[in-house]
């Protein structure tokens, strides 16, 4: 490829990242609500994917592998389109799905119709208290999406808080942590990283980091932080 012919590609390369931040940027600017329901409506994230499915694997053999008694009661925040749901669903004996998006809590019903011990409710994790208590939280790449750090530290905060003594808090972030100066810039718009939510929650409210890994996949997938915590007894 010659010089002129790269330097075309760079140059809409560059132009595609700059329109998909403009857009995140403008979607960022929605009530929390509407952000998500329109990202759900017009199926923003493929959870079905293979390689999703791999990486929620990941999760709950980490946390099988750090917890000795069967999951009585888990708390899902940001179920989406429930994909995870319903894999949780054949660990636990209950399973509490919540969702600030109503299409995303719909979505997951309609996955789970044929699961009993499976319930979905709307829940904004800023401004709503998590329904009861729980042997295990799970929070799939949710905090990063939050607006500013004091909210992920609030939202930090209650899901530590919704955790019974001698649970597990499973928490997954995707990894932003651009190579060079272009990168950073068109990355921008994701305001926490996942390196920073991690090591936010390890020491606080009786929280002790116990499992951390970098889960990779292809190439055009970014990698991803899976964490999981345990609340002291």
């Amino acid at each position: 490829m010659s010089s002129v012919a790269a330097r075309l590609n760079m140059a809409a390369y560059v132009r595609q990242r700059l329109i998909e931040a403009r857009d995140f940027a403008a979607e960022a600017l929605l009530p929390d609500q509407r952000r998500f329901d329109e990202l759900h409506e017009r199926r923003h994230w493929d959870f079905d994917d293979p390689v999703e499915r791999e990486r929620y694997v990941h999760v709950l053999d980490a946390v099988k592998a750090h917890r000795e008694k069967p999951i009585l009661r888990a708390l899902e925040v940001g179920c989406a389109a429930g994909v995870f749901t319903s894999m949780l669903a054949l660990c636990a004996a209950s399973v509490v799905a919540t969702d600030v998006s109503p299409v995303a809590c719909n979505q997951t019903r309609q996955r789970i119709a044929t699961l009993p011990h499976v319930t979905v409710q709307a829940l904004d994790v800023l401004r709503d208290k998590p329904p009861g208590q729980f042997d295990a939280v799970f929070a799939m790449d949710t905090l990063e999406l939050l607006k500013g750090p004091w909210n992920v530290a609030k939202a930090a905060r209650k899901l530590c808080e919704a955790l019974q003594p001698g649970g597990l808090l499973a928490l997954t972030c995707c990894d932003l942590q651009p190579a060079n100066y272009l990168s950073r810039i068109l990355a921008a718009p994701m305001l926490n990283t996942g390196r920073s939510a991690v090591a936010y929650l390890d020491g606080r409210w009786g929280m002790r980091l116990v499992h951390r890994e970098l889960h990779t996949g292809p190439e055009w997938y970014p990698d991803h932080i899976i964490a999981i915590y345990h609340k002291r007894a």
